[in-house]
């Protein structure tokens, strides 16, 4: 014998299924990405290349630049034939 499901008096009786509907695409994991001090997108673009090429079309990149102009480190020389044009950034003063 299988019993009903009582329902509240004055409530219509409503019928759930045990399984969620599945969505035939299911939604896109995001993943933020956030370069580091004195970089920017245009280099973390280029660092995760390879990456987001396996993960997508699975993953949503969300690239967030700082706003904060950041001076010249040592490092950056290693940019600068690659990105010439790129200003170099940071998330704090």
């Amino acid at each position: 014998m299988t019993s009903r499901p009582r329902s509240r008096p004055g409530l219509p009786f409503v019928s759930q299924p045990l399984i969620p509907e599945v969505r035939s695409r299911p939604a896109a994991m995001r993943i933020l990405c956030l370069h580091g001090r004195g970089s920017n997108n245009e280099v973390l673009q280029m660092q995760t290349a390879a990456i987001r090429g396996l993960l997508v079309p699975e993953y949503e990149f969300e690239f967030v630049e700082g706003r904060v102009p950041h001076d010249e480190g040592n490092n950056w020389a290693l940019y600068t034939s690659e990105f010439p044009n790129s200003q170099i950034i940071t998330w704090t003063a």
